[in-house]
């Protein structure tokens, strides 16, 4: 793309730089993915020992509290919560992703209460540089995801991210930079740049060094991890935030022009990622807009930042609820698919076909232009099967290991009461017959003789009263304690049962019934399927379980068909092709395209649907990633595609096979390189179908605040000088800054090319016009002769009342409906007229267009063919007709007549009036009539002059052509003149 792209390694450094908050949590998002599908290589024991860390801080934190506060009931709880956590992990079928969102629920609780986890004490670490091992977390060699914000990192963001927190800019450092040019309200803020983009630009410029030397730090310790010196950099950000896309194309110019030098490399390639802002974000679609147009200028003026620039947007992946929280898992999977799939699977595959950095290096050469991707993934619940038999094996343990034994005690223990509370009666029964005995013997006359006797008694009354209070004892244990503890452990092993019962029914809920959006589709799984997959799904790949469903036809069906059948190909964010109706306003009508078709301007597939070449992006690249054995090569039918592609989308098409890592998934990227956001003709929306909505709520921006948009070249006023051409005055900042706002403010996205390319279009509108408006006039013109003969008449008598007020209703009706069809008619005039008036001042700014000769001749021709003479004969001769002494006589005559009319009975009087009403009413209609065709002259007489000046302006570009063109273009021409159409190139 550059001077600075040669060649790129498949073992390339690969680092993605997060601008802002939205941004970081895609960034979170990668390394999530990448430790889900087994790329990050960290041991269970490792990832406890960390959690245990917490666990130790916590348990030192409650000795410390002498007072049992709530503050250190809480610490309690989550400490035991996490424990819990850890003995789940522990099980052989649960992973760290499935147990992450607790564990990071705990932790993040836990910090909140100022627990820190006790730090490890570490030996040293293999980086020669200060960057502990422990720092880099989850992620492996080579690799380094850096977020850079103006708020602290969230506490649930993942340890492997290195995080940049900027400082805010003193007001003092504001001042020097702008002067009295912004508000109070322009100010950054402590939290952060506050949805303003020229914030986020002086929160770069004052924290500039420290972000340059911690990127440089972050690539130095990868240089010396890998020992190479070449980089792969994706910098994402979100367009509509002020942070990120404020920094967003400084800090991107600045690595671009840094890294060569300071590694000494001539290897970089760069990806620059924007996501756009939902629709109802008023503020967030302004800063779009105003990032958007800044992107554009440095892409047309060759400041070549990146080798591709992605757009990305949510209705992409679908407009429900569920389809938007899956934007950022997107974005994220996109990435790190581009940035780090290919660079250890690709070789390993030896798939003919497959696709590596270096490919993305060659198919992004020579792009000028914004990029964006398409999204298509099938997914085998893998995970989530996974998980529910993890869940039944839970389930059964807890239900006949954990409860089971926790209900035979607590039974036991209540079986031991029963019995002890039946020893005690009886005992007590023994105790009440020995002490009767033994006063019945102690009464007997002869007692001094039975002693003995009674001395046994009273020992075995004593024995027996000490063994009922040793039951009694073991009573009070059982009731108080054992009893109470076994019911209260059989009550929480019940609730843990229930809460497994329920995780289990929702997960056998969400296999059933799926996932399904426009871009994604998970496999549903029926309970029968589950049966049959257990123990099977471990080593097996996504095909080899359909097929032990039986479900091979409808795997094909999801995968393979939507690139056979082109489904995969195009991305609802752009307009490709001009509709066959106007209907939506966002194409171009049957006649229209009849219209430009008819100068050879344009062709057609073999449905009819307009092709439009120059619409095309340059280069459509699909990926389809998978693993290998998921791929049927003989059903996937890539040169459909490839056709399908070059026919529709691009002017070349390349279908490649990315190794994916997970055996479980099949994905599909459209990605399209060398987009023109421009208009299909002036008063059409972008070919970025959002596009106008951003530019309206720029524009609702009062002029003086745009400012808030806006970054590049503020306050970095040397940028301005050297792509601009135009020098500043350094003494006074106000002036400089109100003329680069004013700079942004003029700017469209239209080279040279593109707005040449708008002229048939538009000529075609204004023809199509120019028909309607006749056929109009023609209609206009009878119905005046109609009106006339309608006026015309004799005196009138009060029996023919009836049959004057329907004649009179039916004149009224005719000249209302006349006059708002000649309004319509000339407010679209108006806007024709308006349109022209812009095509032309953008056409005498770029007066000499490098296009096919036979092309231009073809727009020539249009041009000169495209006249308003008859509509302005017949739009006179109507003015003269509306306006001429006999039909005003005659609808005078008319009212006389009625008024003359004298009738006391009441039915005759209601008809004079009614009569009296219509005729009035006729008269407002009439002035109304004549005043709108008063004012369609004007405009036909202004659109008369502005189709000459086009003329002109075409007339003196043909000049440059024939002299660029010499003897080539004029033969050329005059094999056109004689009856050929020339090229049959498309006019966008």
């Amino acid at each position: 793309m550059d001077s600075t792209t040669k060649t790129i390694s498949v073992d390339t450094n690969k680092i993605v730089i997060c601008l802002g908050g939205a941004a970081t949590e895609i960034g979170d998002e990668i390394v999530n993915l990448m430790q889900k599908e087994g790329e990050i290589k960290k041991e269970k024991k490792d990832i406890i020992e960390s959690i245990e860390r917490w666990i130790i801080s916590a348990n030192d934190e409650i000795k410390n509290v002498e007072k049992y506060d709530e503050r250190r009931k809480r610490i309690e709880e989550k400490t035991d919560a996490l424990l819990k956590s850890i003995e789940k992990f522990k099980m052989p079928d649960v992973d760290y992703f499935d147990v992450k969102d607790e564990i990071d629920k705990q932790i993040t609780e836990l910090s909140d209460l100022g627990i820190k986890p006790k730090q490890r004490v570490t030996e040293g670490c293999s980086s020669k540089t200060d960057i502990k091992e422990e720092e880099r977390g989850l992620l492996k060699k080579g690799v380094s995801i850096i977020a850079v914000d103006t708020n602290p990192p969230p506490s649930s963001i993942n340890p492997s991210i290195f995080h940049i927190e900027l400082t805010p800019p003193a007001r003092a450092i504001c001042q020097q930079a702008f002067g009295a040019c912004l508000d109070n309200e322009y100010w950054p803020s402590e939290s952060g740049a506050g949805m303003r983009r020229i914030a986020g630009k002086e929160y770069f410029v004052v924290n500039k060094g420290l972000i340059l030397e911690s990127i440089r730090k972050r690539a130095t310790q990868l240089v010396e991890e890998t020992g190479r010196r070449n980089f792969f950099i994706t910098i994402v950000t979100a367009a509509g935030g002020g942070t990120g896309s404020g920094m967003f194309p400084d800090l991107a110019m600045m690595i671009r022009n840094d890294f060569p030098e300071q590694f000494k490399s001539d290897s970089l390639m760069m990806t620059g990622i924007v996501t756009l802002p939902l629709p109802h974000e008023a503020l967030q679609l302004a800063n779009a807009y105003g990032l958007l147009n800044e992107l554009h200028f440095l892409l047309s003026s060759n400041e070549l930042m990146f080798n591709a620039l992605f757009i990305a947007d949510r209705k992409e992946i679908g407009d429900s609820p569920e389809a938007l929280e899956r934007f950022t898992p997107t974005v994220a999977d996109f990435i790190r698919h581009m940035s780090f799939v290919p660079q250890e699977t690709v070789k390993a595959s030896g798939k003919k076909g497959a696709f590596d950095i270096a490919d993305f290096a060659t198919y992004t050469t020579g792009v000028h232009n914004f990029s964006t991707f398409s999204y298509y993934r099938v997914i085998f619940p893998y995970r989530k099967l996974k998980w529910f038999y993890a869940l039944s094996d839970v389930l059964k343990e807890q239900k006949e290991k954990k409860y089971d034994t926790a209900l035979d005690e607590y039974e036991k223990a209540s079986y031991d009461l029963k019995n002890l509370k039946e020893n005690i009666e009886k005992k007590e029964a023994l105790i009440n017959d020995l002490g009767e005995k033994l006063r019945q013997t102690e009464k007997d006359i002869f007692s001094k003789l039975h002693s003995s006797k009674i001395k046994t008694i009273k020992d075995n009354v004593e024995s027996e009263r000490s063994s009922k209070k040793r039951i009694e004892e073991t009573i009070y244990t059982l009731e108080t304690r054992k009893i109470p503890d076994c019911k209260q452990k059989l009550d929480e092993l019940q609730k843990e049962v229930e809460k497994t019962e329920i995780e289990k029914e929702k997960t056998l809920h969400e296999l059933n019934t799926g996932f399904r959006t426009l871009r994604s589709r998970t496999i549903e799984l029926n309970n029968s399927d589950i049966d049959k997959l257990k123990g099977y799904i471990e080593n097996s790949c996504f095909i080899d379980i359909m097929r032990k469903l039986g479900r091979e036809n409808e795997y094909l069906d999801l995968t393979h068909k939507p690139i056979s059948n082109a489904n995969a190909l195009f991305n609802p964010l752009l307009d490709y092709v001009h509709s066959n109706t106007a209907a939506s306003g966002a194409g171009l009508s049957h006649e229209e395209l009849k219209e430009i078709k008819n100068y050879g301007l344009l062709s057609e597939d073999k449905n009819k649907h307009p092709i439009v070449e120059t619409a095309k992006c340059n280069f459509y690249l699909a990926l389809v990633s998978s693993d290998p054995r998921n791929i049927t090569s003989e059903k996937l039918q890539i040169e459909d595609l490839k056709g399908k592609a070059m026919e529709y989308v691009a002017s070349k098409a390349e279908v490649k096979l990315l190794t994916a890592p997970s055996p479980y998934e099949f994905i599909i990227y459209g990605l399209l390189f060398g987009i023109s956001f421009a208009p299909i003709a002036p008063g059409k929306p972008s070919r970025l179908r959002t596009m106008n909505n951003y530019e309206n709520m720029y524009y609702r921006t009062h002029i003086n605040s745009r400012i808030q948009h806006h970054s590049l070249f503020f306050i970095t006023y040397q940028d301005y000088e050297r792509l601009t051409g135009k020098m500043v005055d350094s003494t006074d900042l106000r002036g400089t800054n109100q003329e680069i706002l004013k700079f942004w403010q003029n700017y469209q996205m239209l080279g040279p090319e593109e707005k040449w390319y708008q002229l048939p279009p538009t000529l075609a509108m204004v023809r199509v016009l120019i028909k309607n408006i006749t056929t109009t006039l023609s209609d206009l013109e009878i119905k005046t002769n109609d009106f006339k003969q309608l006026t015309e008449g004799t005196k009138i008598e009060k029996e023919k009342l009836p049959e004057v007020v329907i004649k009179l209703e039916r004149i009224q009706k005719m000249l209302d409906e006349t006059s708002k069809k000649v309004n319509k008619t000339g407010d679209d005039f108006l806007k024709s007229v308006e349109m022209i008036k812009t095509l032309s001042s953008q056409l005498e700014a770029s007066r000499i267009p490098s296009l096919d000769p036979g092309t231009f001749e073809n727009m020539r021709k249009m041009a000169r063919e495209s006249r308003i003479d008859d509509v302005k004969e017949m739009s006179n001769k109507i003015y003269e007709t509306l306006n001429s002494k006999a039909l005003s006589l005659a609808i005078n005559d008319m009212k006389n007549s009625i008024d003359s009319v004298e009738e006391k009975d009441s039915l005759v009087i209601r008809k004079k009036d009614e009569a009296q009403r219509c005729i009035e009413e006729i008269n407002n209609s009439y002035d109304k009539l004549k005043d709108g065709i008063d004012q369609l002259r004007l405009h036909i007489s202004d659109m008369e002059g502005r189709i000459e000046e086009i003329k002109g302006v075409v007339e003196e570009a043909s000049k440059g052509q024939i002299t660029e063109r010499k003897g080539s273009y004029q033969s050329q021409s005059q094999s056109t003149e004689s009856g050929g159409s020339g090229t049959n190139a498309d006019y966008m």
